[in-house]
């Protein structure tokens, strides 16, 4: 939000020239942008994994950020913003040194995470904006293979826009401070490396859910990088639109095709045979032993240490995985006549720029990888004992869920209060509209190409839905009766956290398949039994606020979110079947004051990359190990065992593939009293009625 002291008609302006450097509008303050001619050398094409490249960007941020130092107040540092605008300007008329898109993606680096410009409000436009052929689909190789059916969710706009934002957020070299900007102190955010991990096992879960629906294994990693590769991709005509006569300014928007069953080139693969064989031998030697961030930023790897000398020793220590794949698989080039002729400025494939990697196969196969090796050492490590629970309790039939129109029907002003209060009234009751089926369904969007050409794209949407909760408070307090003398045992209030995972029932075995939903704060009263309602539209993993419809319209962008970070809204849940598609809801109670996290001042459980506390990013308010709590192996290999009450444990006989069914009340009888999970069917239907 704009603070009050803040001249807001100069905040505008602002926005208006941000908006036109980013998009190459046209506005009086921005000249026309030169561009290569014949004869000049241009710079190294941006390559948002290549460290030498990162290391300007950063260099470009900290020279913006110490034009800012010497405002004495939100007034004079806005007036000196403007002459940012013009340094970002001489840099992108600097064709021979700069390639474009560095220059922009340092700008919205700086955008995104100077505290000044996060207080104001300041906006990067969206990617429809920025670079909308990006946006327009491509396909999978071989064309009409296995691979295509879930081409429309690798080419859905809003993923790969939700990856490119995220990745401008938990930037990989870091961030200098804003009041001290040195290009070789810079700092990350709190938990990146782990977050990093987090966030694509989610996407490779959510992606294996919609492979399974589609009568596709779950995604192979790429482990003999050296094999020929069967999958390839085909960018869309725009992006690939390029031959030798193609102007360098041009080339620098490009990308190449990659066709089925190539290989890698030989020396790409070194780095990466390197940092594999370091990375292992320090699993084994224990190094990161119950320390997901220190290994998150080890295979991504970001900057893990503020001091840039002790960062680049542990880079030659480990090498750099993660970026050194997206680079080998980016250099498989299927034009090899042009790759020939245009030397160092041929383009490479889609997955060296963060706005489009989603769309390429390999993405996932490399993030199951570098997934696998994340695995291995959480495996090592010892099975979760939940001890600090809270004392409350929730069973299969406590979780209940209803479709938003069919609340309306029966309670149209309930939805003032989200139909807590009708909840509260009637749930369980025969009256109750109440669903076991969840519904999804595809929508035509139209995407606006080049020379006015509209694309039409399919997307997926839920039905709106809201969860039901039924949750019994049994915790008690000490307390001294005067009467008696005596200490005596009443009703206690407790905060709780309430986490809702869903999997396909077929993969419920493998723990790192399962999708968060949701996570959320509620208090509890002293002995209440408690109806908690929930709207689908509020989930802590999406951005916000929910974006329901798309508006096409070229120049339109929406004003009101107020954290862009986050998974789109209408990839909330898997698509699921024409039949129906089976699977497990679970929901996992936890003891909120356990949970928080010591310093932070978010009121909530999860937060917005961009919040700002005291002048420094934000601290992660979940204090919990991200994917608790199927962040630890399962113990004997088994869902059921690994929620298990711990006296019980000794007599059970599991397997990989148990876990209790709704339909029975026995095996609840099993479990901690927090947990508790129930069948639910996801169907694709053509309309919601």
């Amino acid at each position: 939000m704009v603070a009050i002291t803040v001249n807001k008609d100069k905040i505008k302006l602002l926005q208006n020239y941000i908006d036109a450097i980013l998009t190459n509008g046209d506005h009086e303050r921005i000249k026309e942008r030169k561009r290569l001619k014949n004869g000049q050398k241009p710079p190294p094409r941006w390559n948002a994994f290549e460290y030498n490249q990162q290391q300007i960007v950063t260099e470009l941020c900290v020279e913006y950020m110490q034009i800012l130092l010497s405002a004495k107040n939100d007034d004079e540092k806005i007036d000196l913003f403007f002459k940012v605008v013009d340094k970002v300007q001489a840099h992108l008329n600097d064709v021979t040194t700069y390639d474009p898109n560095l220059v922009n993606d340092a700008f919205v680096i700086l955008i995104n995470n100077h505290p000044a410009a996060v207080s104001w409000g300041l906006k990067t436009p969206s990617l429809k904006r920025i670079s909308p052929i990006n946006l327009l689909p491509g396909q999978t190789l071989p064309l009409g293979g296995p691979e295509s059916r879930i081409d429309w969710w690798r080419e859905d706009p809003s993923l790969n826009e939700s990856h490119q934002h995220s990745h401008s957020i938990f930037v990989p070299n870091g961030i200098a401070d804003a009041n001290f900007p040195n290009k070789n102190v810079t700092y990350i955010k709190d938990r990146q490396g782990e977050i990093f991990i987090w966030s694509h096992k989610q996407m490779l879960a959510r992606y294996d859910a919609e492979r399974v629906a589609v009568g596709l294994d779950p995604v192979v990693p790429l482990k003999n990088y050296y094999d020929p590769i069967p999958e390839g991709y085909l960018p869309n005509k725009y992006l690939r639109d390029y031959n030798e006569k193609t102007s360098l300014s041009d080339l620098q928007n490009k990308f190449d095709y990659r066709l089925p069953y190539s290989s890698i080139l030989k020396e790409d693969g070194a780095p990466i045979d390197f940092a594999v064989t370091a990375i292992n031998k320090a699993i084994d030697d224990g190094l990161f032993y119950n320390d997901p961030q220190k290994l998150g930023l080890t295979i991504n790897p970001e900057r893990s240490n503020p001091d840039i000398l002790e960062d680049n020793e542990w880079k030659e220590k480990f090498g750099r995985l993660h970026a050194s794949g997206h680079t080998m698989i980016a250099n498989i080039i299927g034009n090899n006549q042009l790759k020939d002729a245009l030397k160092s400025n041929a383009p490479g494939g889609v997955i060296l720029n963060f706005s489009t990697s989603c769309k390429d196969p390999l993405f996932y196969r490399w993030h199951r990888f570098i997934d696998e090796i994340f695995n291995r050492c959480i495996e090592k490590s010892k099975v979760r004992i939940f001890t600090d629970t809270p004392d409350v309790f929730i069973k299969s039939s406590d979780i209940v869920l209803a479709f938003k129109d069919q609340l309306l029907k029966v309670n149209p002003e309930g939805e003032n209060d989200r139909w807590q209060k009708y909840g509260e009234k009637n749930f369980g009751k025969p009256n109750f509209p109440f669903t076991n089926e969840l519904q999804t369904r595809m929508m035509s969007r139209n995407l606006n190409g080049p020379n006015n050409e509209i694309v039409q794209i399919e997307q997926l949407f839920p039905r709106e839905f809201y969860y039901f909760f039924k949750v019994k408070n049994n915790t008690k307090k000490n307390l001294y009766d005067a009467k008696t003398g005596n200490t005596i045992k009443v009703p206690a209030e407790q905060h709780i956290t309430l986490r809702v995972f869903i999997v396909p029932e077929i993969l419920a075995h493998d723990r790192k398949q399962w999708i968060e939903l949701d996570k959320f704060k509620y208090t509890l009263k002293g002995d209440e039994y408690a109806v908690i309602s929930r709207a689908c539209e509020l989930s802590s993993v999406i951005r916000k606020p929910a974006q329901k419809v798309f508006d096409d319209t070229p120049d339109y962008d929406t004003s009101n979110d107020y954290c862009s970070c986050g998974w789109p809204y209408h990839l909330l849940l898997p698509r699921g079947t024409r039949e129906g598609m089976k699977f497990k809801l679970f929901v996992f109670i936890s003891d909120w004051n356990v949970d928080k996290t010591p310093g932070s001042t978010t009121e909530g459980i999860s937060t917005c990359g961009r919040k700002i506390e005291n002048g420094k990013p934000a601290k992660y308010p979940d204090s919990r190990n991200l994917g608790y709590p199927f962040d630890r192996p399962y113990a004997n290999n088994s869902l059921l065992s690994t929620f298990a009450k711990q006296q019980d444990l000794k007599s059970m006989n599991t397997s990989s593939t148990d876990f209790p069914r709704a339909e029975s009340n026995d095996p609840e009888d099993y479990w901690l009293d927090n947990v508790a999970m129930r069948d639910v069917t996801i169907k694709w239907v053509d309309e919601f009625k």
